[in-house]
C-alpha cells in the first residue's frame, strides 16, 4: 500500500483515527503558524505529565513565603521574634517547690529565731528564753531545771563504790568484801575503825579483820587520769557476830542399802534458822524430816521450819560403805554465824540381802543311779563353762532341800546310804572351797522336801517321812547359829516332792505328790508362824520340779507328771493367780537342783547339762555348760 492512503482507511466507524493504521505516517501539529513538522515525542509527553495543572513559569518571594509557612513546623516570623528574645546559652530551668526548697521568709525582727511551723515551712518567732549572764561563768555549762536556765560547774564525780559481802564478822575474825563496780582506772581510799583492811585486789576484793570494839570503815573512789571529782563517801558498819553452839547427833545402828536410817539432831541453838545434815557423800536418797521441810543439796540435807530444839532426818544409803555423818546450824540473822559441826557419827552400811545371786550357781549332792554323792560344784553365771569342784557335803545324800544365805549354802534332810531318811543340816561357804560342816538338825527325818530362804533363816516344808507318810510341817532354822530347827507352821496339805521359791518376805511351796500330783502353790510368811495360805495353782499338777526365783516372780521348772516334762511355769509373788507358761527346758526332766541369778534361772540335774532361761522373756532355755557328774535330786544354791 502506498503512503498516500485514503482518508477512509484512517478512520473508524465513528470517525476517529485508527492508530493501528498510522504506521509510517508523519504526524503534524497545529501551531500558531499552522501545521508544523515538529514531532510530539515520548520525552515531551513525560515532561508534560510532570507539570502540575495551572503551573506558572515563576512565583514571587511573597508567594513562596506564604506557601512555606503553610507547612507544619515551618520557621515563621512569630518564632523568629521569640528566638530573638532568648539570651545566648539560656536553658529551660524551673526552681523546685515544696519542703526543703523554700527561701528564708521575709520579715522578722532582731534576735528572733526561725522556727519550723510545718514541713518545709519556717516562721520568725521570739526566742523562748534568754540566756543567763555569762559574766563570771567561764568554763561552766548551761543547765536547766525545766523552766530556768543557769550556769553550773563542769566537773563530774565518780560513782560511789558499791560494796557486797556479809556485814558481820566473828570476834577477831575476817570477812571478805567486794567492790562490785571496781575499775582499774580508779583508786580507793579505805579508812577503817576497830579493824584492819587489806589491799584491794584485781577483782575488787579486800579483807576486813576485826581488832576490837565495833568495826566499820569508809571508802572513797578517786582518780587522777579521768578528770573526775572524787565519789561520795560510803560508810560500812559491820556487826560483831556470835558463833552459835553446835548441835548434837545421835548414833543409829548400822544398816544396809535397802533400809532407811533415821538420825536425830538435837540441842539446836535457839537462833538457828537452818539445820545442815552432812553425810559427806551423795550416795543416799532423802526420805523425810520429823518437822518442817527438808531437801537434798549435794552431800547434805537442808532442814528449815522445824519446831523445838531437835529434828529427825530419814534417809536410805544407796551404796554399801562406811559413812561419816555430822550436823551444824546456820542463821539468817547476820549477828549469828554458823556453828561448828557436831561430833561425827560413823555408820556401816552393808549390801542388802537378796535371795538371788550375782556371781555363781552351785549344785550339791544327788544320786547318780548307783551311789549318793557328796559333790558340790560351782559354775559362773556370766559365762558358759564346765562347772568346777567346790568341796563336799559332810554326808553323801540325795533328794535334799537347798537354802542360801548371803555367804553360805545349806543342805537339809534327804536320803543317805541305804535310802535312810535323815534330819541333817549341812553348811558350806559359798566363797571358799571346803568340806561342809554340821549346822544342826531339823525336827523330823525326812526326804524330798522343799527349801526356801529369808535373809536370816532357812525353811524346810513338807516331804516324805520314815514309813512313807507325807508331812505338812514347815521347819525353820537360823543361818547364824547351829541349833535344832523350830516349827514354823504347816502347809495347807501333806505332800512330798514339792519345790520351793522365795520372795523377800515369803516362802512358796509348789506342787508335789499326795496320792496324786498336786498343783497347789502354798505361801508362808517368813516373819510369822502360821498355816500357809493358798496362793494359786500351777498350770499343770506335777511332782519333783525345780524352783527359781526372781525378785518378783517364781518359776517352776520341769517335774514329773506321768513322766518328765519340760514346762517352765511363772507366777507373781504379789498376787494369787494361776501360773502361766514361760517357755521350756532343753529337755523333759525332774528331780532338779536350781540356782537363781538376778536376771536368769539355772537348772541342773538328771543329765550333765545346765539350762539357762531369762526371767524377762518366754523362750526355750539355752545350754549354759555342763556339770562334771550326773545326779538326780541335787540341791541348788547361789551367791
Amino acid at each position: 500500500m502506498s503512503n498516500a492512503r485514503r482518508i477512509a482507511d484512517l478512520l473508524d466507524s465513528s470517525g476517529d483515527v485508527l492508530g493501528t493504521n498510522l504506521d509510517n505516517v508523519t504526524t503534524y501539529s497545529v501551531g500558531d503558524g499552522g501545521l508544523t513538522t515538529n514531532d510530539f515525542t515520548d520525552a515531551d509527553h513525560t515532561k508534560l505529565n510532570a507539570i502540575e495543572a495551572s503551573a506558572t513559569a515563576d512565583q514571587t518571594g511573597a508567594e513562596i513565603k506564604t506557601a512555606y509557612e503553610a507547612e507544619a513546623n515551618a520557621y515563621t516570623d512569630t518564632k523568629d521574634t521569640k528566638l530573638s528574645g532568648i539570651a545566648t546559652s539560656a536553658n529551660n530551668y524551673s526552681h523546685p517547690s515544696g519542703a526543703g526548697n523554700s527561701h528564708i521568709p521575709t520579715g522578722g525582727s532582731v534576735d528572733q529565731l526561725l522556727t519550723n511551723t510545718a514541713s518545709g515551712t519556717g516562721t520568725w518567732q521570739d526566742a523562748p528564753v534568754s540566756l543567763p549572764s555569762q559574766t563570771g561563768n567561764a568554763n561552766k555549762q548551761l543547765t536547766t531545771d525545766g523552766s530556768t536556765a543557769s550556769w553550773a560547774d563542769t566537773s563530774i564525780t565518780l560513782d560511789a563504790p558499791s560494796i557486797t559481802g556479809t556485814l558481820s564478822v566473828d570476834s577477831g575474825g575476817t570477812v571478805s568484801h567486794t567492790i562490785s563496780n571496781w575499775s582499774d582506772d580508779v583508786s580507793y581510799t579505805i579508812t577503817p575503825t576497830n579493824c584492819t583492811v587489806g589491799a584491794v585486789n584485781s577483782s575488787g576484793v579486800f579483807v576486813v579483820t576485826h581488832t576490837s570494839g565495833t568495826p566499820s570503815y569508809t571508802i572513797v573512789a578517786t582518780t587522777d587520769s579521768l578528770g573526775l571529782a572524787d565519789s561520795s563517801v560510803v560508810t560500812k558498819n559491820i556487826v560483831l557476830s556470835v558463833a552459835m553452839t553446835a548441835p548434837s547427833l545421835n548414833a543409829p545402828a548400822d544398816s544396809d542399802d535397802a533400809t532407811a536410817v533415821t538420825y536425830t539432831i538435837s540441842s539446836i541453838n535457839a537462833n538457828a534458822t537452818k539445820v545442815i545434815f552432812d553425810a559427806q557423800s551423795s550416795n543416799f536418797t532423802y526420805g523425810s524430816v520429823g518437822s518442817g521441810s527438808g531437801s537434798k543439796v549435794g552431800n547434805t540435807v537442808e532442814i528449815t521450819g522445824w519446831s523445838g530444839t531437835s529434828v529427825t532426818v530419814t534417809l536410805t544409803y544407796t551404796t554399801a560403805a562406811t559413812y561419816s555423818n555430822r550436823a551444824k546450824v546456820q542463821s539468817t540473822n547476820a549477828a549469828y554465824t554458823d556453828s561448828a559441826y557436831s561430833s561425827t557419827d560413823s555408820i556401816i552400811i552393808s549390801s542388802s540381802y537378796a535371795f538371788q545371786g550375782s556371781s555363781y550357781g552351785f549344785m550339791s549332792g544327788g544320786y547318780n543311779g548307783s551311789a549318793f554323792s557328796t559333790n558340790i560344784e560351782k559354775y559362773a553365771f556370766s559365762s558358759n563353762t564346765t562347772a568346777s569342784d567346790h568341796g563336799d557335803l559332810a554326808v553323801a545324800r540325795s533328794h535334799v532341800a537347798g537354802q542360801s544365805s548371803a555367804t553360805d549354802g545349806f543342805n537339809t534332810c534327804g536320803y543317805s546310804s541305804g535310802w535312810n531318811f535323815n534330819n541333817i543340816i549341812d553348811k558350806f561357804s559359798l566363797t571358799s572351797n571346803t568340806t561342809a560342816a554340821d549346822h544342826g538338825d531339823i525336827n523330823t527325818n525326812v526326804a524330798v522336801s522343799a527349801g526356801s530362804s529369808s535373809e536370816t533363816h532357812g525353811f524346810v516344808s513338807g516331804g516324805e517321812a520314815s514309813g512313807g507318810s507325807n508331812i505338812s510341817v514347815i521347819d525353820k532354822f537360823a543361818f547364824s547359829s547351829n541349833t535344832t530347827a523350830a516349827n514354823h507352821g504347816s502347809l495347807t496339805s501333806s505332800r512330798r516332792g514339792p519345790t520351793g521359791t522365795s520372795s523377800s518376805t515369803d516362802g512358796f511351796t509348789n506342787g508335789g505328790y499326795s496320792g496324786g500330783n498336786i498343783n497347789n502353790i502354798d505361801k508362808h510368811s517368813f516373819a510369822s508362824n502360821t498355816t500357809t495360805s493358798d496362793h494359786g495353782d500351777l498350770s499343770v499338777s506335777r511332782r519333783y520340779p525345780g524352783g527359781c526365783s526372781s525378785s518378783t516372780q517364781g518359776f517352776i521348772c520341769g517335774g514329773e507328771i506321768s513322766s518328765g516334762t519340760d514346762t517352765i511355769d511363772k507366777f507373781d509373788f504379789s498376787s494369787n493367780t494361776t501360773a502361766t507358761d514361760h517357755g521350756d527346758l532343753q529337755s523333759a526332766k525332774y528331780g532338779l537342783g536350781c540356782s537363781s541369778s538376778t536376771t536368769h534361772g539355772f537348772v541342773s540335774g538328771r543329765n550333765n547339762s545346765i539350762d539357762k532361761f531369762a526371767y524377762s522373756s518366754n523362750t526355750t532355755a539355752a545350754d549354759h555348760g555342763d556339770v562334771t557328774y550326773i545326779p538326780s535330786f541335787p540341791a541348788g544354791h547361789q551367791v
